[in-house]
């Protein structure tokens, strides 16, 4: 596994190869910030596959399409 450490720049991001997750994938991450809204991860797969984390006046918000509608 690779580890990036971000510090500084409000719009520093780490930029990694595809993700395809599967029926028991898993996704961990530790993140610390003094910001309230932000993203988190991104991770989409065409067409119209997605997964979004974010955090929303400090609570942590998670979005994704794995189907027709978006849950």
């Amino acid at each position: 596994p690779s580890t990036y450490r971000i510090i500084g720049s409000s719009n520093s991001y780490a930029q990694y190869l595809p993700w395809y997750p599967c029926l028991n994938g898993t996704l961990i991450f530790e993140f610390k910030t003094h910001e309230p809204n932000g993203l988190l991860v991104y991770a989409q797969s065409l067409p119209y596959k997605y997964l979004q984390l974010s955090l929303a006046d400090g609570n942590l918000r998670m979005r994704m399409r794995i189907g027709e509608k978006d849950n």
